[in-house]
Protein backbone atom coordinates (compact mmCIF):
# COMPACT_ATOMS: atom_id res chain seq x y z
CA UNK A 1 0.00 0.00 0.00
CA UNK A 2 2.95 2.46 0.89
CA UNK A 3 4.82 1.22 -2.65
CA UNK A 4 1.16 1.47 -4.44
CA UNK A 5 0.81 5.25 -3.15
CA UNK A 6 4.15 6.14 -4.21
CA UNK A 7 3.97 4.76 -7.55
CA UNK A 8 0.58 6.65 -7.69
CA UNK A 9 2.50 10.01 -7.04
CA UNK A 10 4.46 9.11 -10.33
CA UNK A 11 1.47 8.74 -12.41
CA UNK A 12 2.28 4.77 -12.84
CA UNK A 13 -0.85 2.47 -12.82
CA UNK A 14 -1.08 0.14 -10.02
CA UNK A 15 -3.03 -2.83 -9.14
CA UNK A 16 -3.52 -4.33 -6.02
CA UNK A 17 -4.00 -8.40 -5.78
CA UNK A 18 -5.44 -9.19 -2.36
CA UNK A 19 -6.56 -12.50 -1.23
CA UNK A 20 -8.18 -11.19 1.78
CA UNK A 21 -11.71 -9.02 1.29
CA UNK A 22 -10.29 -6.28 2.21
CA UNK A 23 -6.78 -4.69 2.56
CA UNK A 24 -4.92 -4.27 5.45
CA UNK A 25 -7.27 -6.42 7.28
CA UNK A 26 -4.92 -8.16 9.96
CA UNK A 27 -2.66 -4.95 11.11
CA UNK A 28 -5.22 -2.13 10.48
CA UNK A 29 -8.28 -1.03 12.61
CA UNK A 30 -11.53 -1.55 9.92
CA UNK A 31 -12.34 2.12 10.28
CA UNK A 32 -8.53 3.40 9.13
CA UNK A 33 -8.04 0.15 7.01
CA UNK A 34 -11.39 1.27 4.74
CA UNK A 35 -10.29 5.08 4.80
CA UNK A 36 -7.02 4.36 3.74
CA UNK A 37 -8.62 2.27 0.97
CA UNK A 38 -11.00 4.87 -0.24
CA UNK A 39 -8.12 7.17 -0.64
CA UNK A 40 -6.17 4.33 -2.87
CA UNK A 41 -9.62 3.93 -5.03
CA UNK A 42 -9.26 8.28 -5.25
CA UNK A 43 -6.12 8.00 -6.72
CA UNK A 44 -6.38 5.57 -9.14
CA UNK A 45 -5.37 2.17 -7.55
CA UNK A 46 -7.38 -0.38 -8.83
CA UNK A 47 -8.28 -3.42 -6.10
CA UNK A 48 -8.75 -7.15 -6.88
CA UNK A 49 -9.90 -8.42 -3.65
CA UNK A 50 -10.45 -11.71 -2.20
CA UNK A 51 -8.51 -13.39 -5.01
CA UNK A 52 -5.70 -15.53 -5.61
CA UNK A 53 -2.88 -15.36 -8.31
CA UNK A 54 -2.99 -18.79 -10.53
CA UNK A 55 -0.13 -17.24 -12.60
CA UNK A 56 2.41 -14.78 -13.94
CA UNK A 57 2.66 -14.42 -17.72
CA UNK A 58 5.10 -11.98 -19.82
CA UNK A 59 2.30 -9.22 -19.39
CA UNK A 60 0.33 -9.74 -17.14
CA UNK A 61 -1.23 -11.72 -13.20
CA UNK A 62 -4.04 -13.85 -13.95
CA UNK A 63 -6.24 -14.38 -10.79
CA UNK A 64 -7.81 -17.68 -9.81
CA UNK A 65 -11.34 -16.40 -11.36
CA UNK A 66 -9.09 -16.21 -14.95
CA UNK A 67 -9.09 -12.49 -14.90
CA UNK A 68 -6.00 -11.00 -16.66
CA UNK A 69 -4.29 -7.99 -14.97
CA UNK A 70 -2.19 -5.91 -17.23
CA UNK A 71 1.63 -5.88 -15.30
CA UNK A 72 5.06 -4.57 -16.70
CA UNK A 73 6.07 -5.30 -13.35
CA UNK A 74 5.23 -7.03 -10.18
CA UNK A 75 5.50 -6.77 -6.73
CA UNK A 76 4.73 -9.52 -4.02
CA UNK A 77 4.53 -8.55 -0.63
CA UNK A 78 3.74 -12.11 1.01
CA UNK A 79 5.02 -11.62 4.87
CA UNK A 80 7.97 -13.22 6.37
CA UNK A 81 8.77 -16.46 8.10
CA UNK A 82 10.96 -16.46 11.19
CA UNK A 83 13.99 -18.59 10.83
CA UNK A 84 13.59 -21.01 13.91
CA UNK A 85 16.05 -23.76 12.36
CA UNK A 86 19.42 -22.98 14.83
CA UNK A 87 17.04 -23.06 17.81
CA UNK A 88 15.37 -26.23 16.75
CA UNK A 89 18.38 -28.00 16.70
CA UNK A 90 19.55 -26.71 20.02
CA UNK A 91 16.59 -28.10 21.58
CA UNK A 92 14.93 -24.54 22.13
CA UNK A 93 10.88 -24.81 22.10
CA UNK A 94 9.08 -23.11 18.89
CA UNK A 95 6.55 -22.22 17.36
CA UNK A 96 5.79 -18.79 15.09
CA UNK A 97 9.03 -18.08 16.27
CA UNK A 98 11.23 -18.69 18.94
CA UNK A 99 9.08 -18.77 22.48
CA UNK A 100 10.15 -16.72 25.23
CA UNK A 101 8.93 -15.71 28.90
CA UNK A 102 7.94 -12.46 29.66
CA UNK A 103 12.06 -11.78 30.30
CA UNK A 104 12.70 -12.93 26.72
CA UNK A 105 13.84 -16.00 28.47
CA UNK A 106 13.82 -19.23 25.59
CA UNK A 107 12.91 -22.66 26.96
CA UNK A 108 17.01 -23.17 27.55
CA UNK A 109 17.67 -21.12 30.59
CA UNK A 110 20.81 -18.97 29.71
CA UNK A 111 19.21 -18.57 26.05
CA UNK A 112 17.36 -15.55 25.08
CA UNK A 113 15.67 -14.54 21.89
CA UNK A 114 14.70 -11.35 20.78
CA UNK A 115 13.73 -9.10 17.44
CA UNK A 116 11.36 -10.69 14.78
CA UNK A 117 12.19 -14.44 15.84
CA UNK A 118 10.64 -14.07 19.19
CA UNK A 119 7.61 -14.99 20.14
CA UNK A 120 6.88 -13.16 23.46
CA UNK A 121 4.60 -14.85 26.00
CA UNK A 122 1.83 -12.33 26.80
CA UNK A 123 -0.86 -12.26 29.60
CA UNK A 124 -3.41 -15.10 28.61
CA UNK A 125 -1.27 -17.30 27.81
CA UNK A 126 -0.51 -16.47 23.74
CA UNK A 127 2.77 -16.05 22.48
CA UNK A 128 3.23 -12.77 19.50
CA UNK A 129 5.84 -11.90 17.68
CA UNK A 130 6.66 -8.04 16.92
CA UNK A 131 7.52 -7.21 14.02
CA UNK A 132 8.36 -3.37 13.93
CA UNK A 133 12.33 -2.04 14.40
CA UNK A 134 11.71 -0.01 17.55
CA UNK A 135 10.41 -3.47 19.62
CA UNK A 136 13.40 -5.18 18.35
CA UNK A 137 15.46 -2.51 19.79
CA UNK A 138 13.88 -2.58 23.09
CA UNK A 139 13.79 -6.40 23.25
CA UNK A 140 17.73 -6.34 22.71
CA UNK A 141 18.11 -3.79 25.31
CA UNK A 142 15.63 -5.75 27.88
CA UNK A 143 17.72 -9.62 26.58
CA UNK A 144 20.99 -7.78 27.47
CA UNK A 145 19.74 -6.57 30.73
CA UNK A 146 18.36 -10.16 32.10
CA UNK A 147 21.45 -11.83 30.73
CA UNK A 148 23.59 -10.16 33.42
CA UNK A 149 20.56 -10.50 36.07
CA UNK A 150 17.92 -7.98 35.83
CA UNK A 151 14.49 -9.94 35.93
CA UNK A 152 12.94 -7.05 33.43
CA UNK A 153 9.65 -8.07 31.71
CA UNK A 154 9.02 -6.99 27.79
CA UNK A 155 5.68 -4.75 28.56
CA UNK A 156 6.57 -2.46 25.76
CA UNK A 157 3.06 -1.66 24.21
CA UNK A 158 3.21 -2.51 20.48
CA UNK A 159 3.74 0.28 18.00
CA UNK A 160 3.81 0.85 14.18
CA UNK A 161 3.39 3.52 11.57
CA UNK A 162 2.47 3.88 7.81
CA UNK A 163 2.84 6.88 5.90
CA UNK A 164 0.44 6.78 2.29
CA UNK A 165 -0.04 9.83 0.47
CA UNK A 166 -0.03 13.10 2.61
CA UNK A 167 -1.70 10.27 5.41
CA UNK A 168 0.17 9.03 8.50
CA UNK A 169 -1.35 6.38 10.60
CA UNK A 170 -0.56 5.24 13.50
CA UNK A 171 -1.19 2.29 15.84
CA UNK A 172 -0.18 1.47 19.52
CA UNK A 173 -1.31 -1.64 21.60
CA UNK A 174 -3.08 -4.36 19.44
CA UNK A 175 -6.67 -3.36 18.57
CA UNK A 176 -8.79 -6.11 19.00
CA UNK A 177 -12.51 -6.96 17.98
CA UNK A 178 -14.14 -7.55 21.22
CA UNK A 179 -12.84 -4.53 22.74
CA UNK A 180 -15.21 -0.94 23.29
CA UNK A 181 -14.27 1.43 20.63
CA UNK A 182 -14.27 4.76 21.40
CA UNK A 183 -13.90 7.61 18.66
CA UNK A 184 -12.26 10.92 18.99
CA UNK A 185 -12.46 13.57 16.47
CA UNK A 186 -9.59 15.67 15.61
CA UNK A 187 -8.99 18.77 13.66
CA UNK A 188 -7.25 17.12 10.40
CA UNK A 189 -8.41 13.20 11.50
CA UNK A 190 -9.49 11.10 14.04
CA UNK A 191 -8.15 8.45 16.60
CA UNK A 192 -10.21 5.25 17.92
CA UNK A 193 -9.31 4.10 21.61
CA UNK A 194 -9.80 0.42 22.50
CA UNK A 195 -11.00 -0.39 26.31
CA UNK A 196 -10.93 -4.09 27.41
CA UNK A 197 -13.47 -4.45 30.31
CA UNK A 198 -12.63 -0.70 30.66
CA UNK A 199 -8.55 -0.45 30.96
CA UNK A 200 -7.12 1.25 27.79
CA UNK A 201 -5.35 -1.02 25.98
CA UNK A 202 -4.60 0.27 22.52
CA UNK A 203 -5.41 3.51 20.32
CA UNK A 204 -4.68 4.33 16.43
CA UNK A 205 -5.00 7.10 14.14
CA UNK A 206 -5.06 8.41 11.26
CA UNK A 207 -4.51 12.27 10.49
CA UNK A 208 -2.81 14.54 7.87
CA UNK A 209 1.03 14.24 7.78
CA UNK A 210 1.95 13.48 11.79
CA UNK A 211 -0.64 15.51 13.44
CA UNK A 212 -1.93 12.70 15.33
CA UNK A 213 1.88 11.27 16.58
CA UNK A 214 1.79 13.51 19.93
CA UNK A 215 -1.37 12.19 20.90
CA UNK A 216 -0.81 8.70 20.02
CA UNK A 217 2.19 9.30 21.83
CA UNK A 218 -0.11 10.15 24.82
CA UNK A 219 -2.45 7.65 24.35
CA UNK A 220 0.77 5.04 24.73
CA UNK A 221 1.49 6.09 27.96
CA UNK A 222 -1.95 6.13 28.93
CA UNK A 223 -1.75 2.23 28.08
CA UNK A 224 1.11 1.92 30.57
CA UNK A 225 -0.41 3.28 33.58
CA UNK A 226 -3.18 0.75 33.26
CA UNK A 227 -5.89 3.50 33.97
CA UNK A 228 -9.88 2.95 32.63
CA UNK A 229 -10.81 6.37 31.24
CA UNK A 230 -14.17 7.49 31.29
CA UNK A 231 -15.60 7.17 27.46
CA UNK A 232 -17.33 10.11 27.38
CA UNK A 233 -13.92 12.06 28.43
CA UNK A 234 -11.72 9.67 25.47
CA UNK A 235 -14.31 11.16 22.79
CA UNK A 236 -14.34 14.46 23.60
CA UNK A 237 -11.69 16.58 21.79
CA UNK A 238 -11.80 19.53 24.12
CA UNK A 239 -10.81 16.97 26.78
CA UNK A 240 -6.71 17.10 26.33
CA UNK A 241 -5.05 13.36 26.82
CA UNK A 242 -2.51 15.31 29.07
CA UNK A 243 -4.91 16.09 31.75
CA UNK A 244 -5.69 12.25 31.92
CA UNK A 245 -2.33 11.50 32.03
CA UNK A 246 -1.91 13.63 35.09
CA UNK A 247 -5.33 12.64 36.45
CA UNK A 248 -3.94 8.50 36.34
CA UNK A 249 -0.56 9.53 37.58
CA UNK A 250 -2.43 11.42 40.49
CA UNK A 251 -4.74 8.13 41.23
Amino acid sequence: MELAAVLRGKDIAVSIVEAATRPLGRAVPARFAEALCTRHVDEGVRFFLGQGVAAINHDAVVLADDTEVPADMVVSAIGVMPEIELAKAAGITTGNGILTDAFLRTSVSNIFAAGDCAAVLQPGGRHIRFESWRNARSQAEIAAQNMVGAENAFATSPWFWSDQYDLGLQVTGSPEAGHQTVVRPLADGEMEFYLDSGRLVAAAGLGIGNGIAKDIKLAEILIGTGVSPNPLELADPSVNLKTLLRNARVA
